[in-house]
């Protein structure tokens, strides 16, 4: 996971999960269903900020809220 020191703060950008748009490190997190090839979107998330959970049962990283 790529970690970037500062956030773009372009088009009045919030960490989706803190609402804020602090100047702290950020990192890209891929969008599900926005795959073109190579190519998807993604949305940039404060680091601390996220608190991933891993679920055996279904294979699936989430966050918790």
């Amino acid at each position: 996971m790529r970690v970037f020191d500062h956030p773009n703060l372009a088009n009045d950008w919030k960490c989706p999960v803190c609402g804020l748009a602090d100047d702290k490190p950020v990192t890209l997190i891929a969008i599900h269903g926005t795959e073109d090839g190579s190519i998807v979107q993604a949305e940039q998330f404060h680091l601390d900020c996220l608190e991933p959970q891993y679920y055996r049962g279904i294979n699936a990283l989430i966050q918790r809220w």
